[in-house]
């Protein structure tokens, strides 16, 4: 029984990591996606990011109607 509980702990906490990771890895590139974006439009940060924004909440927002 005891076994069991330890190999199911150390898999939960692979797993915990793993998505750690990749989190860390997807905000990495999301920053350098964007300081590129900057870099190329002469645009500030937030400019970037709102109108990234815009078509996916249209897309939604049509979907759900």
């Amino acid at each position: 029984m005891r076994i069991k509980l330890t190999i199911v702990i150390r898999f939960e906490r692979e797993v915990i990591d793993s998505r750690d990771q990749t989190l860390a890895e997807w905000i990495t590139v999301e920053r350098r996606r964007k300081q590129r974006c900057e870099e190329k439009n002469g645009e500030d940060e937030t400019a970037v990011a709102t109108t990234d924004r815009q078509p996916l909440q249209k897309r939604a927002g049509s979907g759900s109607l």
